[in-house]
């Protein structure tokens, strides 16, 4: 081989073990590196404002709604918005229809958005007495039903929208009503 040509290799070699050095640095720091931020959603409508008088009509009927108790704020790093409607005036039945919806978001604490806890939250839900998934949603979702009332939570991203409801009726007549809600809060969230 003449000088030129082992010239040539020795650069060309010098810059493949650069280039590979280069490589090995960015592979191995991604693996260090925190990843970014994960995508998620960053704050909570209004759940007053956000339910339909459409389902609230449902939910009450023949009986009007009047809103009972609301909260609206951020606790660590969870953001919420909490609303219940209970039957408005007095009411002779044994007890009151009620509807109580909340959404939050969560975050970890580096403020990001906080996915892992909000699937193991459901994954817990999953195993409450009376739980099942709910299929046909646009997010997972469990229902949780007992002898008085319906539950249903379902979860986006780093989302969760908690809806229950309790009436006179059986608990399969409820649950429409709180499907509907969680549907509608969805396309809310976006």
């Amino acid at each position: 081989m003449s000088g030129a040509t082992r010239s040539r290799v020795r650069r060309l070699s010098g810059v493949g073990l650069c280039v590979l050095a280069v490589g090995i640095g960015l592979a191995a720091a991604g693996w260090i590196l925190p990843s970014p931020t994960a995508s998620g959603y960053t704050s909570v409508p209004n759940t007053c404002e956000s339910v339909s008088p459409h389902s609230l009509e449902q939910a009450f009927e023949p009986r009007q709604a009047e809103v009972y108790e609301q909260r609206h704020g951020i606790d660590g790093g969870r953001h919420s918005s909490k609303c219940q409607w209970r039957t408005e005036g007095p009411v002779h039945a044994e007890r009151k229809t009620r509807l109580h919806v909340e959404m939050a978001i969560e975050f970890d604490r580096e403020a990001r958005p906080d996915t892992t806890y909000v699937d193991q939250f459901l994954d817990y839900l999953e195993l409450e007495p009376g739980a099942a998934e709910v299929p046909d949603l646009d997010a997972r979702a469990v229902l949780i039903r007992s002898p008085r009332d319906v539950q249903l939570v379902a979860a986006k991203a780093n989302m969760t929208i908690a809806v229950r409801y309790s009436a006179a009726a059986p608990t399969a007549e409820l649950e429409p009503v709180a499907r509907q809600v969680v549907e509608e809060l969805l396309v809310v969230a976006g």
